[in-house]
């Protein structure tokens, strides 16, 4: 468990970029070590990697493979080949079907996946699946090829077809260019018991962290069936296509022709707690508990009712016919989306239900990899806490504080269990898309979003994908917003400095010189300004600050007493000044 010795393994220490993460449950004890030759076309020949991996959570990064240098200082580890690397081909279509064993805690997997050839490149196809997973068995166009899982620098490669399995990565290669298109079919196990999140067990299971061959978490569609205890039902994404019961199993077949990047799968003695349908399109809303608690599981589905006429009213028909609520006691993760369907923890259930549904459009429709960003967590959140439930949750208090600890750009959090980049992709995220609705105006932003849905459906997203929505919605070029505040996480200091109050006539006039600092160059700064008099009157200004300073006049129909910032509008993120005594945004004006 040295760490330190691990970072010197590194041409230099920042190589080993992902020691920062080694704490808990991720201590180096529990990693394993594996080499391996490098894929073909995805390093030079003769090289070798050294692979680190674990079981991989969801969403998580993982699987470090570290090509191995020579040096003047002897052998060490280059930068890591990240999990986005450049793969030419794509798994358009996985056909999986699994045998639950509860009391063993295990899983059996037959997966035939189809994959097409994207890119002119006599490169490996290079795919990850989840460590525990044990590959039996490989076959290339229906046909068997050889399977090799151990290495050593004097192993004979085949001259032919074959496949690697290493940690987390599994590939396939050959001597000569792979088909444009093939199918690819393997068989394979694995001991699922990693509490509190992925499991198999007498209580139910749970699959939800890449028990399926992926590329780089690229989107594909899918069918999975579930052959589970006889008293069981299974839930998978997508649409039921087929249910049998027999006296030894039953079996669940289900197909999901929306492209997404994580698939997951729930099955265990569930019942029906409750069940509506929306309003506005007749969508099937069903809740499923282990223990029925009949009058939760009505407000948990009232309320799913409720966001799916909100949501599909805003934003583009939902892609199903049903959204199920799934209680799972005891996840680790609290809640997940799944598009179709949801798994949460009875914890979290009633608050959380619709914001794993406003997923099924961010991070289902609009695929997200959560490998760069978790821009779809912003717009969920956005979507969910500041639009349906119009703020109820704290999420904008907690956004417009978020920057006044240790925080990093909105754009590259992309690990969501980590606290600091979790505040800034939710809620600051969230808040910022709230800034961007006050500048666009409700409709424009909205509309936005939809031409997001539009260009980006099935398709792996990211950030720039949405500014382009914006600017092709808007004809003008809001770079200089996410420039400021996705993509950077400096946030000026604002001080605002009272210079004369006047009246005028029959009205008043406030002088004010406004004041920013701490940012590489001056923001362009929306900022909610407002007056208050005697018997609460008042009177609000917006007002925008281009440059470093600036004085401007404030008007009122009355004798102004205070001049206030209003700090959690959605409106702007500022700073307090520094050594600022009281509340530099609440001042008192006059005598």
């Amino acid at each position: 468990n040295d760490v330190r010795a691990l970072r010197a393994l590194g041409e230099t220490p920042e190589v080993i970029h992902w020691h920062i993460w080694l704490t808990g449950d991720d201590r180096l004890p529990n990693w394993s070590a594996d080499l391996l030759p490098a894929p073909k076309g995805y390093g030079k020949p003769g090289e070798w990697w050294l692979l680190f991996s674990k079981f991989q959570l969801v969403e998580e990064l993982c699987d470090r493979a570290h090509p191995i240098m020579q040096t003047p200082n002897g052998l060490k580890l280059a930068p890591e080949v990240p999990e986005s690397v450049a793969v030419p081909f794509r798994i358009e279509f996985h056909d999986i079907e699994l045998w639950l064993e509860p009391k063993a805690r295990s899983v059996r997997l037959g997966n035939r996946f189809s994959v097409k050839r994207v890119a002119p490149d006599e490169k490996a196809l290079l795919m990850r699946l989840n460590a525990p997973y044990r590959v039996k068995s490989v076959k290339f166009n229906g046909a068997p090829i050889p399977l090799i899982t151990r290495f050593s620098p004097d192993s004979r490669l085949p001259d032919t077809l074959w496949a690697g399995r290493v940690g987390g990565l599994l590939w396939i290669q050959d001597s000569k260019p792979l088909p444009d298109a093939f199918t690819v079919e393997i068989e394979y196990e694995g001991t699922i018991w990693y509490l509190p999140n992925d499991r198999v067990g007498e209580q139910y299971a749970l699959l939800c962290s890449y028990w399926y061959p992926h590329i780089g978490r690229l989107p594909a569609r899918h069918r999975v069936t579930v052959h589970t205890p006889p008293d069981w039902i299974a839930i998978g994404q997508g649409e039921l296509q087929k249910e049998t019961r027999t006296d030894s199993e039953s079996v669940f077949t289900y197909q999901n022709d929306l492209p997404v990047c994580f698939f997951s799968m729930v099955a265990g003695p569930f019942q029906v707690g409750a069940e509506v349908r929306s309003q506005r399109s007749n969508r099937l809303i069903r809740v499923y508990q282990l223990r029925v608690d009949r009058a939760r599981a009505e407000q948990i589905a009232r309320k799913t009712a409720q966001a799916m006429d909100y949501f599909e009213s805003i934003l583009t028909p939902y892609p199903y016919s049903h959204f199920y609520v799934v209680e799972t006691p005891q996840f680790g993760f609290s809640g997940l989306e799944a598009y179709s369907f949801t798994f949460l923890d009875p914890a979290i259930t009633l608050w959380a239900c619709s914001h794993e549904l406003a997923h099924t459009w961010w991070g289902g429709i609009v695929p997200n990899t959560y490998i760069n960003s978790i821009w779809n967590e912003s717009l969920t959140q956005y979507t969910d806490s500041v639009l349906f439930q119009e703020g109820a949750d704290g999420t904008m208090q907690v956004g417009a504080q978020s920057i006044n600890g240790r925080t990093v750009p909105i754009g590259l959090a992309n690990v969501a269990r980590d606290d600091v980049m979790a505040i800034a992709g939710y809620m600051r995220g969230a808040y910022v898309l709230k800034m961007l609705e006050n500048e666009l105006g409700h409709d424009t932003m909205l509309e936005a979003m939809r031409r997001f849905i539009r260009n980006r459906a099935g398709q792996a997203s990211e950030w720039e994908h949405f500014l382009q929505a914006v600017n092709e919605v808007t004809q003008k070029d809001y770079r200089w917003f996410f420039d400021q505040w996705i993509f950077r996480a400096e946030f000026p200091a604002l001080e605002i400095t009272p210079l004369e109050v006047k009246a005028v006539g029959d009205r008043w006039e406030v002088v004010v010189r406004l004041r920013q600092s701490g940012t590489s160059r001056p923001y362009r700064l929306r900022l909610p300004l407002r007056l208050m008099g005697e018997r609460g009157v008042e009177a609000q200004h917006i007002v925008y600050l281009t440059e470093a300073e600036q004085t401007l006049t404030l008007q009122a129909p009355f004798a102004p007493r205070w001049l206030t910032l209003l700090e959690d509008s959605g409106d702007t993120l500022v700073r307090k000044p520094s050594g600022a005594r009281g509340n530099p945004f609440h001042q008192k004006l006059g005598n």
